[in-house]
């Protein structure tokens, strides 16, 4: 699926390729055979032209092998679970240089979370 592009278009309106005023569609028609819609139009001014309409298509599509989702799901979690460790022992040695005085860089060596 993609977005209609127009020929002429200023802001959301059609205007007239001639005298740049606001149009009209007199008749919308599919060409046979074709991805494309074909609208016939005429403006305040009395000129008539058609514009072609067709769906852009995608500019890159991105395809991941079957199961990619869940396997990035779990490596995060993994990532998570160990971030989670390493905050709780980072804590636990605070606590500990607290109490006993030792250098916080001592204690973060010793709990193995420099």
């Amino acid at each position: 699926m993609g977005r209609l592009a127009p020929a002429y278009r200023e802001g959301r309106r059609m205007i007239c390729p001639r005298c740049g005023s606001d149009t009209r569609v007199i008749e919308t028609r599919e060409v046979e055979g074709k991805p494309v819609i074909r609208r016939r139009r005429r403006c305040a001014e009395g000129h008539r032209f058609d514009t072609y309409e067709s769906r852009e298509k995608p500019t890159h599509l991105v395809e991941r092998p079957p199961g990619y989702q869940a396997a990035l799901m779990r490596k995060r979690r993994a990532q998570d679970r160990e971030r989670d460790q390493r905050d709780r022992l980072r804590e636990i040695a605070r606590q500990e240089h607290k109490q006993t005085g030792e250098p916080l860089e001592q204690v973060y060596a010793r709990f193995g979370v420099a």
